[in-house]
């Protein structure tokens, strides 16, 4: 298995390059909010499966 060191600064510039190139930008603290919001209201009702 290959080792791919996902602090160094090469693969902090691949995840911008990749980012750009898919149109996406990193996630934010609002984003994270929404997310857990989201996942109380539609995920967590309907979810009963306690290790999930």
């Amino acid at each position: 298995m290959a080792k791919y060191d996902l602090t160094s600064r090469s693969a902090k510039g691949h995840r911008t390059q990749i980012r750009e190139a898919l149109g996406f930008c990193p996630a934010t603290r609002a984003d994270e909010e929404r997310l857990a919001a989201w996942l109380a209201a539609e995920v967590c009702p309907v979810e009963l499966g306690e290790d999930r």
